[in-house]
């Protein structure tokens, strides 16, 4: 896996576990994740082809997908630079085009030519002693079958990675000119700012409940004031669980300003006001969870609320990346990288190009494992199962994606004369379930077909542990 380059100073956990997302999603939808690294590859391969009189190359564009370059502001980091961001930037004469060259960006890789063609020895080897296996009618398991499925996969990903730096935790600072600003109304947003009153700047598009503490709290004279130039910057962490009141007649902004001059290390430009507080970036991810978790048993109730949480909320969690896969192009409200599955947008003839791919990859990928009809099985119902998932990892993608596409057209076609709305719309909206039960049926055989080969070790063949003997078909003295 090539994961996209981490936010600055981020946490290792959160970077771990992007990691060990990929890597499931690697193992339930394998063809998600070709889709994904084919749109940028497609993606990297017209950014070269645009920028080659600058000296780019598909290393560069890799590099400019996966958050590479980000932008600066008197040293102060702005955001994650996307590639239009760039092109305008530098149309505008408000930046210089990065000089970086492509040695400097294979030097920040952790995997190189002679890495990466290591692995592709090894993995050819297996597919060979397979083969081999196969051809002299030896014992292959379920483990085996699984593990060339995936082999296939990989030298897939490999190959349209092979340009793609592995493993970069910095990206590369790109400043804009004396002059610039990377936020053309940021002086009259000041000067509506100077003309706001300041417990309506202070509190800016919190939610209802937290504006109406902080208001109470500052309209009363007779308590005491105490002033936290922290609190009055950023309201929400800080008084999610305290009600200290605080004056909010203080130039933040100013004094925030000359502390970042006298500070000779780039900053990160603080995030803007969140209309939620629990999308405040200043928050733990425990803070985080209960505050979401108050929020919603306001909204919704308790039961409902808990029902939603710990019921729906995963649901649409788990599920989500599989439309990021298909077609993630934006930062999505990130600021300091990219997503986790994005790539920049292609064109429509690309897009088909993609689907062609997955599809090809899916049908593949469930053949491979119907090597294994006539093996042996420890019981019948798990031959049986097996059967049956490798059959539904074959056909159910095209099948789901089919009945999606076509059960959301039809929700945007009104037929005349010969059709009503209902009927349109009642033939759309069972196009859908089938496509989501098709969904729901692929996992589970996915599901299937990993446990399956682990459960079969308990009761291998006897043939299963007999060696090739390679020194037969060698040359020899």
């Amino acid at each position: 896996m090539h994961p996209n380059i981490p936010a600055p100073n981020e946490s290792p956990i959160p970077v771990f576990g992007r990691r060990l997302a990929i890597m499931f999603y690697m193992l339930i939808t394998p063809e998600l994740v070709i889709w994904w690294a084919a749109r940028q590859y497609l993606a990297a391969s017209d950014i070269a082809k645009h920028h080659k009189a600058k000296g780019w190359t598909k290393t560069h564009a890799f590099f400019l997908a996966m958050g590479g370059f980000s932008l600066y502001e008197d040293g102060v980091l702005v955001r994650t630079l996307e590639a239009h961001e760039m092109e305008k930037l530098e149309e505008d004469g408000k930046m210089e085009w990065p000089t970086i060259t492509e040695a400097e960006i294979k030097d920040k890789s952790k995997g190189d030519f002679f890495s990466k063609g290591v692995v592709v020895m090894q993995i050819t080897w297996f597919i060979t002693q397979f083969i081999a296996r196969g051809s002299k009618r030896m014992v292959l398991t379920e483990l085996e079958v699984v593990t060339l499925a995936f082999a296939a996969l990989t030298m897939v990903i490999y190959g349209l990675w092979w340009n793609k730096p592995l493993d970069v935790q910095v990206s590369v600072p790109v400043h804009l000119k004396k002059g610039y600003s990377a936020d053309p109304d940021r002086k009259q947003k000041e000067k509506k700012r100077e003309t706001t009153p300041p417990s309506v700047a202070a509190v800016g598009q919190d939610n209802d409940g937290l504006q109406t503490s902080l208001l109470e709290a500052v309209e009363q004279p007779e308590t005491p004031v105490a002033v936290d130039v922290n609190i009055v910057a950023h309201p929400q962490p800080l008084l999610l669980g305290s009600k200290t009141p605080v004056a909010l007649d203080v130039d933040v902004e100013a004094q925030d300003t000359s502390e970042r001059s006298q500070s000779a290390s780039p900053e990160v430009v603080r995030d803007p006001p969140v209309s939620r507080p629990y999308h405040d970036p200043n928050l733990s991810s425990l803070q985080k969870f209960w505050v979401y978790l108050r929020a919603k048993r306001e909204e919704l109730g308790l039961i409902r609320s808990i029902i939603y949480v710990f019921t729906i909320r995963p649901g649409i969690m788990f599920f989500r990346p599989f439309k990021d896969m298909m077609g993630c192009t934006t930062l999505k409200g990130k600021r300091y990288r990219v997503p986790t599955f994005y790539a920049p947008a292609v064109e429509e003839k690309d897009d088909w190009m993609i689907f062609i791919l997955a599809m090809l990859v899916a049908i593949v990928f469930g053949g491979i494992h119907c090597i294994a009809w006539s093996f042996e099985f420890p019981t019948v119902v798990e031959k049986w199962a097996w059967k049956v998932s490798a059959v539904l990892v074959s056909g159910l993608p095209l099948s789901s994606f089919f009945s999606g596409v076509l059960g959301g057209s039809m929700r945007t076609i009104r037929f005349k004369k010969r059709y009503s709305s209902v009927l349109v719309d009642f033939m759309s909206s069972v196009l859908i379930v089938i496509a989501r039960l098709s969904v729901l049926l692929y996992l589970a055989a996915r599901g299937v077909l990993l446990i399956l080969p682990l459960i079969g070790l308990r009761a291998l063949p006897a043939g299963a542990y007999i060696d090739l003997n390679w020194t037969a078909y060698l040359p020899h003295i």
